[in-house]
């Protein structure tokens, strides 16, 4: 796991290496182990390594001389970990390859060399990369089929390409200019990170998931390489019993594969359903009581999961740690955070992510976590509302606004899933006719248009709602064929995993240099996990996960395996009434608002004093804006 930067100049001028330099240093906090730039003709590369596999070799930029005596190098930066490395070296390896180290990527560098621009497809892995052929003047970089590792690009107009793991690098390029992308400002006010292929800066673009890129003569070519897994029409064939005893050989497939490493491993237990999931495939493979699991709480118990994750940690009899978090962490962490946030990102779950990360990396360098259960499985409560809201829409009108209006009526609580706040986001959304319309107020943090909206009224009617909703609707509509429940699926995959989800831990841990691994995002659980029907997902509308809670029969116990899903997030309303209300007024002064020119001074204020005099809670909203402006401000961002 690393950070990589590059710079290729169309004009065949060499970059500059202290612009080089500036780039991989912004990157030091995700490879603390090893730095290293290479110039190659009109291409430089930057490095920072954080060793996982052969502590010993496997520097980067990683070099290949060309053996067919046509001279050049092939040269290689890589993020990620390959976990079919063994099996790709071997292959390599009988086709005349020779390796000089036990980093999995370097089998990357060979196997550009084999199979060119299908690269890509060969390997099982979470990575973003770039390879420089010095020998065509032509440059390969991927990404992962989930979306796991990031890549930033800019296509200047001379044709030069710069790249980086974060933001925060291609803003030390002098041919970035510090400016917000308006349309990118109006999709983060309401999904609360900005989707992909945009970014927050404008000319700055992301490489979407599965998809690779190839530089050449100035000119960018952009593909997908991996296949669509929700594009498959059939389901799986077997029975019942043998279809849930396929996901879970699958997932104890994939955690054996994530257990490769030269270091220690633990693992993220929430007490939820996912990560006792992944502990009891590790338990197949090693003995548990060498495996560290690592659980924070919090003071306010409707967001604390700390007791039942000590539960299934003394099942298994795990090397168990636990650490509360309280308002004091928050604001020791806050200037870190903002120091390192490179785009901004609101999932108020990112605080609790990083401390359980700090806190991990004091014993570990690698963790197992969780993610991709929800969206492959059907975990999340708005598939429950799914269910809700078409029944709801069956009565009348005049129902449904007195539903509303009461809705309103009731307290702000700040506890976490309160009925009230429940309630007031299912009544937000499930008049919607359409299932994206429906997912995006339910999740959305801004709806545009409506009274609360805090962009200025200019910035708004540039941009159409249609625009914004497109995020969820496009995979949504791309997969009329299947059933709702697998449109849903593919909706949630694509959007809310990758950019949120993924984005989330991707930043949380590389900050404290932690590599975070994701078996149920392995391509055999995604293909297992798709084949299942609809109904062993989300069992009459009613019962989210159902796959994995049968699956998990003698496993664990049914009080844990049915608990109701609760998040991982942190008392934000609370804490933006007491211990950030001075730092909300600050950073949402209207002086200060008014001389950026993007949010409307009297909506953020109104909605200031409104939350925290306790009259309303607008705790989606007001931290999705403090946060902007701390990603604002570290920046210098302008308009």
């Amino acid at each position: 796991m690393c950070g990589i930067a590059g710079w290729l100049r169309a004009d065949g001028a060499t970059p500059e290496l202290v612009t080089l330099t500036r780039m991989g240093r912004a990157l030091a906090h995700r490879g603390p182990d090893g730095e290293g730039v290479y110039v190659d003709g009109p291409c430089g590369l930057a490095h920072e390594r954080l060793a996982i596999v052969d502590l010993g070799g496997g520097a980067q930029p990683m070099l290949r001389r060309d053996p067919g005596g046509r001279g050049g190098v092939v040269a290689l930066v890589a993020n990620g970990e390959i976990y079919n490395h063994e099996a790709l070296r071997r292959d390599l390896i009988r086709r005349g390859h020779e390796f000089a180290t036990r980093c999995d990527n370097e089998a990357l560098l060979h196997g550009y060399v084999e199979f060119g621009d299908d690269l890509p497809r060969q390997l099982n892995g979470m990575f973003a990369f770039a390879v420089w052929d010095g020998r065509a003047g032509r440059a390969l970089l991927a990404r992962d089929r989930a979306g796991q590792k990031p890549l930033y690009y800019a296509h200047l107009p001379d044709g030069s390409l710069v790249f980086a793991s974060e933001l925060s690098a291609l803003l030390e390029h002098p041919a970035i200019a510090r400016r917000v992308d308006p349309h990118a400002l109006a999709l983060y006010l309401t999904y609360e990170y900005v989707p992909s292929p945009r970014a927050a800066i404008a000319g700055v673009r992301k490489l979407p998931p599965g998809h690779r890129m190839v530089w050449h003569n100035g000119q960018v070519e952009i593909s997908r390489y991996a296949p669509d897994p929700f594009a498959r029409r059939s389901f799986h064939a077997l029975g019942e019993d043998a279809q849930l005893e396929a996901l879970r050989d699958g997932l104890t497939r994939s955690v054996k594969r994530r257990l490769m490493a030269d270091v220690d491993l633990g693992l993220f237990l929430s007490g939820g359903l996912d990560s006792a999931a992944v502990l009891a495939s590790m338990a197949a493979h090693v003995d548990p009581r060498t495996i560290r699991t690592f659980t924070i709480g919090f003071d306010e118990p409707s967001y604390d999961e700390t007791r039942h994750a000590a539960e299934v940690a003394r099942m298994f009899g795990t090397r168990h740690h636990v650490r509360t978090m309280l308002a004091d962490d928050l604001l020791e962490l806050l200037p870190a955070i903002r120091g390192w946030l490179d785009e901004p990102f609101a999932d108020p779950s990112l605080v609790p992510t990083h401390f359980l990360a700090r806190f991990a990396r004091e014993h570990v360098k690698v963790a197992l976590g969780g993610d991709g259960g929800d969206e492959l499985l059907l975990g999340y409560d708005t598939f429950l509302a799914d269910t809700g809201a078409r029944f709801y829409r069956l009565a009348p009108r005049w129902l449904r606004d007195q539903v509303a209006r009461s809705a309103d009526w009731l307290p702000a609580r700040h506890g976490n899933f309160r009925p009230e706040f429940i309630l007031r986001r299912f009544v937000r959304g499930a008049d919607a006719e359409s299932a994206p319309s429906r997912h995006m107020r339910w999740l959305s943090s801004v709806m545009p248009g409506a009274p609360d909206d805090p962009l200025r009224a200019e910035l708004r009617a540039a941009i159409t709602t249609a625009a914004i909703e497109r995020v969820m609707a496009e995979p949504y509509t791309r997969h009329e064929g299947l059933t709702h429940a697998q449109r849903m699926s593919a909706m949630y995959f694509s959007s809310y995993l990758s950019n949120g989800i993924l984005t989330k831990i991707d930043r949380a841990s590389m900050a404290v240099g932690l590599e975070v691994r994701a078996p149920f995002l392995d391509p055999e659980v995604i293909a297992l996990a798709v084949s299942l029907p609809p109904t062993l997902k989300l069992r009459a509308g009613l019962i989210t996960k159902y796959a994995l809670k049968r699956s998990l029969r003698g496993t664990l116990p049914a009080h844990l395996r049915h608990r109701r899903k609760h998040g991982f997030g942190m008392p934000v309303a609370r804490w933006l009434r007491t211990t950030l209300a001075g730092e909300l007024r600050r950073a949402l002064a209207p002086e200060r608002l008014r001389a950026a020119g993007m949010l409307d001074p009297v909506v953020v204020t109104r909605l200031v004093e409104e939350h925290i005099s306790g009259r309303h809670d607008h705790r989606k909203v007001l931290w999705t804006l403090l946060v902007f402006e701390w990603w604002r401000e570290r920046h210098r961002v302008t308009l």
